[in-house]
């Protein structure tokens, strides 16, 4: 699709009303802890404990790297 992105699968079904939306390529949608710093984040009471350094990443890996995370329990999903 143009511009990239990440593309998922979801039961939309069991979605609320109007989760969903667009907007035009080229376009960056960002969560807003993309622009605060990391002292802001922790203030507002982010998810600290969650943050990693690019060098942690590098060397354990990322949360994607590990299949289970992806596996689908749904049945129309085998």
């Amino acid at each position: 699709w143009p511009g990239g992105g990440i593309t998922i699968m979801a039961d939309v079904l069991s979605m609320p009303k109007n989760a969903f939306g667009y907007v035009p390529t080229p376009a960056l949608v960002a969560p807003l802890e993309f622009t605060m710093s990391r002292a802001e984040y922790r203030t507002l009471g982010g998810h600290d404990e969650a943050v990693r350094t690019l060098e942690d990443i590098a060397v354990s890996g990322g949360d994607y790297g590990d299949a289970t995370l992806g596996t689908c329990r749904r049945s129309w999903a085998s």
